[in-house]
């Protein structure tokens, strides 16, 4: 399902020839939706994929073919994969995530400002496997 997504995504790119617009954004859908599935290491694989088809595989002029360049390449691969691995993780445990707690609190700051955070005062399912996996492992 994650792979159709993925294939779709870059067809509806390829076909349109928007490479610099808005478009491209829509890889993040295939790596959230794996991170709801699989976890930050599918999210991973699945942004590393998302790099691979937005990078080498996606021309910036699909009219003429010219190639991306590798900063850019390098650039959208590095956000798919920040994308991976802070979807996963609720911001209280981006220290673990980002090796600076400085860091981690300034990338949180520009994610939620303008932001409407909604609580719905519930807990998750997997929230609650996730803390009952350290509880188990703690005694």
């Amino acid at each position: 399902m994650i792979g159709a997504l993925l294939a779709t995504i870059w067809t509806v790119i390829f076909s349109t020839g928007d490479t610099k617009g808005a478009l491209p954004h829509l890889f993040y859908i295939p790596i959230i939706l794996a991170a709801l599935l699989f976890g930050m290491w599918g999210a991973v694989a699945t942004a590393v994929a998302a790099a691979v088809l937005c990078g080498p595989l996606l021309p910036v002029d699909t009219l003429t073919g010219e190639a991306q360049s590798p900063v850019a390449i390098l650039v959208s691969g590095t956000m798919f994969v920040a994308i991976a691995c802070a979807s996963n993780a609720m911001f209280s445990e981006w220290g673990a995530t980002f090796t600076d707690p400085r860091l981690a609190a300034a990338v949180v700051d520009r994610l939620t400002f303008h932001a409407h955070i909604i609580n719905t005062g519930t807990s998750s399912c997997r929230l609650r496997a996730t803390r009952a996996k350290k509880g188990a492992a703690t005694t």
